[in-house]
């Protein structure tokens, strides 16, 4: 494994120091022209990776694969090295093509432009149109990650337009979350809507409907909503925290709320958030006693990012 390892190093070395040739471009740049010796270590490096794969395909995978992993965790530059390695192992592989479309796109110099003719060169090469729209679903978490909502919506756009029936809607899911982030509820409902058609039983689906309700104040239709969650999974705890604060808040039925959001936290007792809601609740209720001691029985459990809240709401 040693040799190859330093095999790989020279090899990287080799391009960043050769004429216009860089590791940090998709196929090393539109201008490399690669020395003998280049070539040489290129062959060696393929020659060590079919040894160890078992075909050039496996191995272009392999190395696509990394290129992913060091694009979810932030870094783009052994990302686009990590790819090129691929390309070298596989030229024909669309993967790769896609992947240097979105890292031209979504990282470096963040060029749509420059992207688009690196799209057509992986679809060239996909013709069973199968590469770009799992290219673009491994792409969303990538920029979630990076709290780029902008470009999730993007992303989502993308396999809404080409490929609406990808993941049973997964482009209309996604949009319309982001959409309810950027406060654009009808857009969200309409996405949602489309979505349902497509995965009728996804819980999530009705949970971010619901809550674009809400938002509307359209209370009867986020219940319903909220609901329709439940039953279709009753241990979802995100749907009876939404309930409980809709009952609690806009419809005036905190003992409801209450219900519900012992019920979620029943289900996941270790989430914050769940925490500040029986808080609030209580404090409706008119039990600030209970409500308090809640908080510190909470805290001596753990819970300690509820501190501030115990001393605001409770004086210590």
């Amino acid at each position: 494994m040693k040799p190859l390892l330093l095999l790989i190093f020279a090899l990287l070395f080799s391009w960043q120091v050769f004429g216009q040739c860089s590791d940090l471009k998709p196929m090393f740049g539109d201008k490399c022209v690669k020395s003998a010796s280049v070539r040489r270590a290129d062959a060696r490096f393929i020659k060590a990776e079919i040894k160890l794969t078992g075909s050039a395909d496996s191995a272009a995978r392999k190395y696509v694969l990394m290129g992913w992993q060091e694009f979810f965790r932030q870094d783009p530059k052994t990302a686009m090295k990590r790819f090129n390695q691929a390309w070298l192992l596989n030229p024909k592989s669309p993967d790769v093509y896609f992947a240097f479309g979105h890292l031209t796109r979504y990282a470096f110099d963040k060029n749509a432009a420059e992207a688009v003719k690196y799209y057509r060169l992986g679809r060239e090469r996909d013709q069973n149109r199968q590469a770009e729209p799992k290219s673009l679903a491994r792409l969303l978490p990538v920029l979630e990650r990076r709290n780029d909502p902008d470009a999730v919506i993007d992303v989502s756009t993308q396999l809404v337009q080409g490929f609406p029936e990808y993941g049973k809607g997964l482009g209309y899911k996604q949009r319309a979350y982001y959409y309810i982030q950027a406060q654009q509820f009808d857009r969200s409902i309409d996405d949602s809507n489309k979505a349902l058609q497509l995965d009728p039983t996804n819980p999530s689906i009705y949970l971010n409907r619901g809550y674009a309700w809400s938002w509307k104040r359209d209370h009867q239709k986020a219940l319903a909503d909220f609901n329709k969650a439940i039953a279709l999974d009753p241990g979802f705890a995100r749907a009876f925290s939404n309930r409980a604060i809709l009952y609690a808040d806009s419809l005036k039925q905190p003992v409801q709320g209450l219900a519900d959001i012992d019920k979620a936290l029943t289900l996941e007792p270790k989430t914050l958030e769940f925490y500040r809601i029986k808080t609030d609740i209580l404090f409706k209720l008119n039990r600030k006693q209970e409500a308090c001691t809640f908080l510190r029985n909470a805290i001596a459990k753990g819970q300690k990012g509820l501190e501030p809240m115990l001393k605001a709401r409770c004086g210590r």
